[in-house]
């Protein structure tokens, strides 16, 4: 009876202010305390480019768009109820319109959270508490292929961002502390009294540089939630070392720092724009130190974004009662043209039946003279992971290379490896061998495996040519390049 009574006063306390709508009068900071050139418009513009990406009854926060624009990476907790229940987080993907069903990643009874993809999709990199304190590992996003540990320096550490050329990470690293499941919401790690806790003392989380490899670990200064400019030579990230919670921004080497943000409340959880002129962020709407203390403060968070070069910050995202955190801003596929848009979790819509959800919104409205132009191609990163034929890439496919292909049954379907065969033959490949499987039976799926070089190709033909659901997998291979191991239900064929 208890838990029901808590959870109703909960829905109510959530709800209700809901009930007008998002689109409310803005908060106004008063003049003194406000940003530089601040400008904050009505909500309307906030109806007409918001869409909801994720509607189940689960926690879903901390989205990550794939390089290639096609999936969204996000953590999801399991149970309904975080504030009552047990459970615990895991890394799932789904489409960036949230189209195409939901996959998930990594299935372990500890919290995993924080996934950020690595530069060419074939990782997701994230937090995990496995082992009874977090640490930062990796795993394909498929799910498959087994999970690889980064950090191994038995400290906590949170993820960051992986560097523009895969060659090492930023990270956080706490204090002995273990995050609820709100604070790993809300991106927002603390200590017990923070506000009295100014200076770069131990007990703030801390930004380090490390080698993808573990070696090599720098000590950048006090911080959290680092990202890296896509140009690779900035890090933007929030910071508590001026007496509330501010975004900065440093040099790759952290030797010079400037601060962005100057509120009087907390701003948290910044990102670069595609371009590297803007930095999103999510700004607090209450002040004060029982902010920290208790999960069931109202206070808000509204998205804003800052431009750089000139000190303008817009609002983008207008609640009083929302919680709008984690902007992600990106391009992602959008019909026939890539389209930039700002990701981010929120608990505005029926949260007590479905919690934090994604959506997205059109950072442009209302500032069209800074308008990121659409684009017909993001070149040539790729995510191998697949949900159905709706999310097929647009790969060109170059046969080129000519691998030597086997193809190989594994399943009781007559005809089908003739029929793939018949298929590659006529696009260019060679084919050297075409038959049943005599190691493999029966495959759940498709497995494409694939000798050293020739990864890029096996992609090609995963996402391109190959209908249905498979993966691929490096292998040393002695007498072809590649191996086709058919699995599955037999699906229809793709179109040339």
């Amino acid at each position: 009876m208890a838990r029901k009574i808590i959870s109703f006063l909960i829905a109510v306390i959530v709800i209700l202010p809901m009930l007008g709508g998002t689109c409310q009068s803005t908060y106004i900071p008063d003049s003194a305390n406000s940003c530089p050139a601040d400008v904050q418009r009505s909500g309307a513009e906030e109806a007409a480019t918001m869409v909801r990406i994720t509607s189940r009854p689960m926690h879903e926060c901390s989205p990550s768009v794939s390089p290639n624009g096609e999936f969204v990476a996000f953590e999801s907790w399991e149970e309904g109820d975080f504030y009552l229940k047990g459970g615990d987080f895991d890394i799932w993907v789904t489409g960036v319109d949230g189209a195409g069903g939901f996959q998930r990643v990594t299935n372990s009874p500890a919290d995993d959270f924080y996934p950020v993809w690595f530069p060419d999709g074939s990782r997701l990199l994230f937090t995990s508490v496995r082992g009874g304190f977090p640490s930062i590992w990796a795993q394909s996003p498929s799910g498959l292929g087994g999970t690889q540990k980064i950090s191994w320096t038995g400290t906590y550490d949170y993820t960051g961002d992986v560097s523009p050329d895969g060659s090492f990470i930023v990270f956080s690293r706490g204090e002995q502390f273990l995050p609820s499941p709100i604070q790993i919401c809300k991106h927002m790690f603390y200590p017990t009294a923070p506000w009295l806790q100014t200076d770069e003392s131990v007990w703030l989380p801390r930004i380090y540089r490390m080698d993808i490899n573990g070696s090599r670990v720098t000590d950048l200064g006090a911080g959290f939630d680092p990202k890296i400019s896509p140009d690779g030579k900035k890090i933007v990230y929030s910071s508590f070392k001026s007496g509330t919670h501010d975004i900065w921004i440093m040099d790759i080497d952290g030797k010079s720092s400037t601060q962005l943000t100057t509120h009087s409340g907390h701003e948290i959880s910044p990102c670069w724009s595609p371009n590297g002129k803007w930095i999103a962020y999510s700004r607090g709407g209450q002040i004060g130190p029982e902010s920290f203390t208790d999960y069931r403060t109202m206070e808000y968070w509204n998205i804003w974004i800052a431009n750089i070069e000139t000190g303008e910050h817009f609002q983008k995202t207008f609640s009083q009662v929302a919680r709008d955190l984690a902007p992600e801003w990106a391009y992602t596929k959008d019909g026939g043209v890539y389209r930039d848009y700002i990701y981010f979790h929120s608990d505005r819509d029926d949260f007590a039946t479905t919690g934090f959800d994604i959506y997205r919104i059109n950072p442009d409205m209302g500032i069209e003279k800074y308008d990121h132009p659409d684009l017909q191609s993001l070149g040539a990163n790729t995510v191998v992971v697949k949900f159905d034929a709706a999310h097929q890439t647009d790969f060109l496919f170059d046969p080129a290379a000519k691998p030597r292909i086997k193809v190989l049954n594994t399943t009781s379907i007559e005809g089908w490896a003739e029929e793939v065969a018949e298929d590659l033959r006529s696009r260019g490949f060679i084919v050297v061998e075409v038959g049943n499987a005599k190691d493999e039976k029966n495959l759940p799926w498709t497995k494409i495996y694939y000798n050293e070089g020739f990864r890029r190709v096996a992609g090609d033909i995963a996402l391109e040519i190959m209908p249905g659901k498979q993966y691929i997998y490096p292998k040393n291979i002695k007498d072809s390049d590649m191996i086709i191991s058919l699995g599955g239900v037999k699906p229809a064929p793709a179109k040339k």
